[in-house]
């Protein structure tokens, strides 16, 4: 752009110059394309004088803004300027002729895979609603060895979306997703691949695994004190009270946490102590209570009283009082699973079905830390509500009144996630005057869905609950390829700027650590100092205008000699989503994107940058197709952007994950002016993105 001089223009002086500012006209090229009628109501002028203006700053601007180039030119620019920055893969490089490139804009597809609005989410606190999770809280999720871990929550993903969703149940899955979402399907008894609900669609059956490990701490002995608050620690000197033992055996202690969060409760006075109630298992409990040498009463053939204060005060704060507030505390969760099925053991015996596979209970907490102790067991469980409140029962023989909902819990002893696909005759029905083509199973169907979706960034999965039902799905985020290619332009010497749009996309520790891997030394001063990162974050980014703002800066930085490589956006899409919501906006939105990448494209070619963008991917609305003959049409997937998107970018890759346990990643180039359709395997690691030996193929 060319700036408005005193004196260049004539009849433009610096006075006229700042009214123009005032109206956004700040260079020769936006003078020139103002018409007459504006210009004259900004400077109060005539109109002959206002075209004379226009006509001088076109001249200008012709002159000196638009210089042509022969072809000689651009091959030698092509051949001498264009830098590319490394991914890491070789394989990915290649198909992205060499690397990220400068004078470019390369665009990642990433995966828009989301979950309806009732779906909820597994913490070490309980079942929340996505709406109750904050960026850090822990949700459980599995490691590479299918063990189940808690993790913390990288970033929350929250859209209105109106559209075709996937909707699979079975007696084991309940789940209402996006097409681009993953789920782990098995592929042998101890191995599965991830693939997307639209994958999942087009084959006649599939087995969800569903089964998973934990290790847990072993522990021999147990120390109730160490659990309780300091305040309840000064024991009380009481003669009569012989038992001050705290300290047990590990296995003993969780029978007896089993019994009493199933048949158990505290009393109060002068000495508190535990009751149990059970007649059945009346000798089992006496045979546990010898062993631990508790001092215990019995009292009409089926109450035992146990008099132990640390017991009894452990049980009150880390189990919970009353039927309705019990829990199983997080150390107790947190140990092996040799010592869980003592727990579960005696909390059936107490609560259970005759079966073994039923368990009953009033209190939400315990029905929440139930379920994670069953999955972390080997069972698949699921629950339904049972509200009955009211209601009479004989129970043993004695009348009872229901005073609250119940939960049923099924242990789930088969743990194969089992889908029926293709079963009856397919059909078509009709949503929006369009054709929905449902598979003719129950356990999967087409749904239309409009409302708010959502999704999490963990460490790759997550545990859902919907409708009473547990599943582990898939997650979202594409930052990998920048943060490697981040490094690559430092080592050559430029430097990096990095647009954040969205809460802790930009990991200044990840970074650091590929570096360190690469041994490359990054400077994590500001530019001023020497500095190899320009970041603006989404704390300051709070809409689209801000975020052109940010390129803008950039751009002034560029223009003041700081010699910036690599601008990554990541990513282009949230706030555009969050501004441009309904379909009579589009238009608005398609312009906003049109101004953004054409910013951006300045930028890459003036300065002989290397624009990085990541995307999120959508489901194409149903009144935009022509009609759907296979299910697969409904994971039909576009960037959010539109076509000024599509078309604004020269490189789009589309990034698929493959294996989630050995972290490998698919890009395939769609599209590109000069660069073959193709796809590249990859591996995401400690040390950065690296190549897949592909012997045996990409999982």
């Amino acid at each position: 752009m060319t700036n408005i001089l005193p004196g260049k223009v004539k009849g433009l002086g610096e006075k006229t110059i700042e009214k123009l500012a005032g109206a956004n006209i700040t260079s020769l090229e936006l003078l020139a394309m103002t018409t007459a009628e504006d210009l004259k109501a900004i400077l109060k002028i005539t109109n002959k004088d206002a075209r004379a203006i226009i006509q001088q700053a076109k001249d200008i601007a012709l002159e000196t803004a638009l210089v042509p180039k022969s072809l000689d030119d651009l091959i030698k620019r092509r051949k001498e300027v264009i830098q590319t920055f490394s991914t890491g893969s070789a394989e990915l490089d290649k198909i992205m002729g060499g690397g990220v490139q400068t004078w470019a804009i390369t665009i990642l597809k990433g995966p828009f895979s989301c979950h309806d609005e009732v779906t909820n989410i597994l913490t070490p606190s309980g079942i929340k609603h996505w709406s109750k999770i904050e960026l850090g809280d822990l949700v459980y999720s599995i490691d590479k060895q299918r063990n189940i871990i808690a993790t913390p929550v990288k970033n929350i993903y929250v859209y209105n979306y109106k559209g075709l969703m996937y909707y699979f149940n079975s007696k084991k899955i309940n789940l209402v997703i996006t097409g681009n979402h993953t789920l782990p399907i098995r592929t042998s008894k101890r191995n599965c691949e991830w693939l997307k609900a639209s994958e999942v669609a087009g084959k006649t059956q599939a087995s969800v695994m569903t089964k998973f490990n934990s290790k847990g701490l072993g522990k021999k002995c147990f120390n109730v004190k160490e659990y309780l608050p300091e305040e309840i620690l000064d024991y009380p000197k009481k003669s009569h009270l012989k038992d001050r033992r705290y300290i047990f055996s590990t296995n003993n202690f969780l029978e007896l946490i089993g019994w009493y969060l199933s048949e158990g409760s505290v009393m109060h006075g002068d000495n508190d102590y535990i009751s149990i109630n059970n007649s059945k298992y009346k000798e089992e409990i006496k045979n546990l209570l010898d062993s631990m040498n508790l001092h215990y009463g019995f009292y009409e053939n089926r109450r035992f009283t146990i008099f132990n204060k640390w017991l009894s005060r452990y049980c009150v704060q880390r189990c919970g009082e009353g039927s309705i507030n019990k829990t199983i505390p997080s150390e107790i969760l947190g140990l092996s699973k040799k010592h869980l099925k003592h727990l579960l053991k005696s909390i059936m015996m107490g609560d259970g079905s005759a079966s073994g596979y039923t368990y009953y209970t009033v209190s939400p907490s315990l029905r929440d830390t139930f379920i994670i102790l069953c999955l972390k067991l080997g069972y698949h469980p699921s629950y339904i509500t049972l509200d009955k409140t009211g209601e009479r029962f004989t129970i043993r023989g004695k009348p009872f009144t229901a005073k609250h909902i119940a939960y049923q819990i099924q242990l789930g002893k088969n743990s194969k996630g089992f889908l029926q696909i293709k079963k009856r005759k397919a059909r078509i029905t009709k949503f929006n005057d369009r054709l929905i083509f449902s598979s003719g199973s129950n356990n999967l169907k087409l749904v239309p869905y409009e409302g708010i979706i959502w999704c999490l960034e963990t460490n790759g999965a997550f545990f859902v609950e919907r409708n009473g039902k547990i599943s582990l799905a898939g997650n979202s985020g594409k930052s990998q390829i920048g943060f490697q290619a981040s490094v690559s332009c430092i080592k050559s010497g430029r430097k990096v700027g990095w647009v954040e749009t969205e809460a802790t996309t930009f990991i200044p520790e990840r970074v650091l650590e590929i570096a360190e891997a690469q041994g490359v030394k990054v400077n994590t001063s500001s530019t001023g100092e020497g500095g190899d990162f320009v970041v603006y974050t989404s704390e300051d980014i709070i809409d689209v205008e801000k975020q052109l703002l940010a390129y803008e800066a950039l751009g002034r930085k560029m223009e003041e000699g700081v010699d910036i490589g690599l601008l990554i956006v990541d990513s282009f899409s949230p706030h555009f989503r969050s501004t441009y919501q309904k379909r009579e906006t589009f238009g608005a939105r398609n312009q906003m994107t049109a101004k953004h990448l054409a910013y951006l494209n300045y930028l890459a070619a003036k300065y002989n940058v290397a624009i990085l963008l990541t995307s999120q991917i959508m489901g194409v609305p149903d009144d935009q197709k022509q009609g759907l003959t296979k299910m697969q049409e409904a994971s039909t997937t576009a960037m959010y952007g539109g076509s000024s998107l599509q078309h604004g970018g020269t490189h789009i890759l589309a990034l698929t994950r493959v294996s989630r346990a050995k972290q490998i990643w698919k890009a395939t180039m769609v599209d590109s002016p000069y660069l073959p359709d193709a796809d590249a395997y990859f591996r995401i690691g400690p040390g950065g993105i690296s190549d897949v030996s592909r012997t045996r193929g990409p999982a």
